[in-house]
């Protein structure tokens, strides 16, 4: 059984993005789908996830200014104070992971010895939940 840390509530909020997420010229690209949210335009449905979940849940694609890799937020362990507790630390990680993942932002991971690249979607939020339960 693997247990997840308890995300930090209330948490600080998100490290300042770098510089180069707040450029005026940004592009938009695809950065991932996400389940359907009240409010997402029709035109942005992933028809392809919806009929793969045989129409049992609605997704949407979501898009990100910017290259996700320049602009990715990073959530580094060896960043937090060391007045924290190790427990402490890995729950701000937590919330921050959860928290970037709900506003659509690419995070990045850096534990001791792994550093997890900069993404979006379940998939690499349930892979930087499970690398913080694996810290030591």
């Amino acid at each position: 059984m693997l247990v997840l840390p308890r995300p930090e509530n209330p948490s600080p909020p998100l490290p300042t993005p770098p510089a180069s997420m707040q450029a005026q010229d940004q592009h938009h690209e695809l950065a991932g789908v996400r389940a359907y949210q009240p409010g997402d335009p029709l035109q942005r449905l992933a028809w392809r996830q919806i009929a793969r979940h045989d129409g049992e849940h609605l997704y949407s694609k979501h898009f990100q200014a910017t290259d996700s890799r320049q602009g990715a937020l990073w959530f580094d362990l060896a960043s937090l104070p060391d007045t924290l507790t190790m427990e402490a630390r890995l729950s701000r990680l937590a919330a921050w992971v959860l928290q970037a993942e709900a506003a659509g932002l690419p995070y990045g991971l850096r534990l001791d010895g792994l550093s997890m690249a900069p993404g979006l979607g379940p998939r690499h939020q349930e892979s930087c939940l499970r690398a913080l339960a694996e810290a030591p």
